[in-house]
């Protein structure tokens, strides 16, 4: 029973231990916020915000507030990519063990007009009145096929 003690005591201790160095680590790092914005004011939704040559990155939310948590001390440049949203690259900033405010307004790209194709058939590809499978096969292409019988010839 004191075996058992004892090492709950060390596995609380050992867990106490990795919290405390886990908040040691973190406390290093910096965060990014800030928004996305359209030329007109709105937020964009859904916009990505990423550091360039790094893994990191966050997407913006509907009111188009982004966040990029523990990102270490260092010089970074940001790039906002959005739909229908002309990219835009950020200056360069550095961060220490700080929130930086970094706001965005990206222009709407307008888009070409595409031009209207239309395909018309003279027969459906699929007879959708009928869900049986059917096909002729003539007396010579039996004869080809590599089959003993008849009931062979079906099962294909």
């Amino acid at each position: 029973m004191l075996f058992l003690k004892r090492l709950v005591a060390m596995g609380l201790l050992a867990t106490a231990l990795l919290i405390a160095l886990h908040g040691v680590a973190i406390a290093g790092m910096g965060s990014i916020s800030g928004t996305v914005r359209s030329t007109e004011g709105a937020p964009i939704a859904y916009a990505n915000v990423i550091l360039v040559g790094t893994n990191r990155g966050a997407i913006s939310l509907g009111d188009g507030a982004f966040t990029i948590n523990a990102v270490p001390p260092g010089t970074y440049i940001v790039k906002v990519l959005g739909m229908t949203f002309e990219p835009v690259v950020g200056r360069s900033f550095t961060v220490v063990n700080e929130n930086q405010k970094l706001n965005f307004v990206v222009e709407r790209i307008v888009l070409p007009s595409t031009r209207k194709i239309v395909i018309t058939a003279d027969q459906p590809m699929v007879e959708v009145t009928s869900s049986d499978a059917r096909g002729t096969v003539s007396s010579e292409q039996l004869q080809e096929m590599p089959v003993n019988d008849v009931l062979e010839a079906i099962r294909l």
